[in-house]
C-alpha cells in the first residue's frame, strides 16, 4: 500500500492473525506498551509491503510513484546496499549487491537519515561491507571524499584499508557486541556532498 504519514500517527494493522509476531522495525514503528503503533518518521508518502514469509512489513519513501532519491541539498532519502545487514535478520534476508533488496533508511529531520541494527541479527557482529546510495539502485552514491565518521567502531573505505571507497567496515580488533543495538545516523545537512556518519549503541 502507498500512504500518505504523518510523524506520530496511530495505525491501526488488521487483517493478520499472528500479528504479535511478526517483527516491527523500530526505525519507522514504535509500539507503546498498550499496543498502539505510532509512524516515526517525517510524514511523507510512503510504501509499505507486507512479507508474510519473513513476517515484517517493508517501508520505502516514495515521490509520486517513484522511489524518493536524496538531492544536492541533502533532502530525500538514503538507501543502504550491501553485505552483512539485513531486515529482518541477516540470516534470513541479507541485502547483498542486489539493489532490489535495498534498504530506505528512515528520514527524521533537518536531512539525517537513520537505521537501528542488533549486533548478530540484522547486522553481521564481526564484520561489516555495506555503503550508502543516493538511490534505490546503481548511481549515486557515498564515497571516502563524501562521506566522514569519528566513530572508533566503524571506519569509511577509501580503497585502501580493507574497504572500497565509501563501504564501511568494523576497526581492526574490534567487533560489535552481540544483541546490542547500534543506532547509524547520517548526516547530509551539509549537503550530499559532505556527509556525516555517527554510531550510536544503545
Amino acid at each position: 500500500a502507498d500512504l500518505e504519514l504523518t510523524k506520530g500517527q496511530e495505525m491501526t494493522i488488521t487483517g493478520i492473525d499472528n500479528i504479535s509476531d511478526w517483527w516491527i522495525d523500530p526505525d519507522f514503528f514504535s509500539v507503546g506498551t498498550d499496543g498502539k503503533v505510532t509512524f516515526v518518521p517525517i510524514s511523507g508518502k510512503y510504501r509499505i509491503t507486507a512479507n508474510f514469509e519473513k513476517e515484517y512489513f517493508k517501508v520505502e519513501a516514495m515521490t509520486g510513484n517513484n522511489f524518493v532519491t536524496l538531492q544536492d541539498d541533502g533532502s530525500g532519502v538514503v538507501w543502504i546496499i550491501g553485505d552483512n545487514i539485513g531486515k529482518p535478520s541477516v540470516a534470513t534476508n541479507v541485502v547483498g549487491w542486489e539493489p532490489n533488496n535495498a534498504i530506505c533508511m528512515a528520514p527524521i529531520g533537518d536531512k539525517k537519515y537513520q537505521v537501528t541494527l542488533i549486533a548478530g541479527k540484522s547486522v553481521s557482529a564481526e564484520s561489516i561491507n555495506f555503503k550508502f546510495f543516493h538511490q534505490k539502485g546503481w548511481g549515486g552514491e557515498f564515497g571516502a571524499s563524501t562521506l566522514t565518521t569519528d566513530s572508533d567502531l566503524i571506519f569509511v573505505g577509501d580503497g585502501n584499508n580493507g574497504r572500497d571507497s565509501g563501504n564501511l567496515g568494523i576497526v581492526e580488533g574490534k567487533t560489535l557486541t552481540p544483541d546490542a543495538t547500534y543506532v547509524f545516523t547520517l548526516d547530509v545537512s551539509k549537503g550530499k556532498g559532505e556527509a556525516k556518519l555517527t554510531v550510536e549503541q544503545k
